[in-house]
């Protein structure tokens, strides 16, 4: 049996990517200078295990938040450049008419 059957490449990497995750692995970092991690320490954190079936549920879950972020950020962008471009037409002198 590999780690793979046990658990999701996709919740083990949003679990370190998490703050308590982020926590756990500072923790165990070593070195005065420079901390580093060594493959030792990081085999032996407990991760905690739901069911493969409810692994499958948060992957999704996880998917469709990534895609909804991904959403969110391609409108923000397109609305900072309409915002920029009503600014240039109105520096342009270009934009007339009554705002209420």
């Amino acid at each position: 049996m590999t780690l793979s059957d046990k658990i999701l490449p996709e919740l083990i990497s949003a679990y370190f990517n998490s703050p308590v995750g982020r926590n756990v692995l500072q923790s165990i970092a070593r070195g005065a200078t420079i901390r580093g991690l060594n493959s030792r320490d990081i085999l032996d954190i407990l991760i905690p295990l739901p069911s493969l079936f409810e692994q499958e549920i948060l992957s999704h879950y996880l998917t469709l938040a990534r895609e909804y972020v991904d959403i969110l950020q391609k409108e923000l962008e397109l609305r900072q450049r309409l915002t920029d471009a009503v600014v240039l037409k109105i520096m342009k002198g270009e934009l007339h008419g009554k705002m209420d």
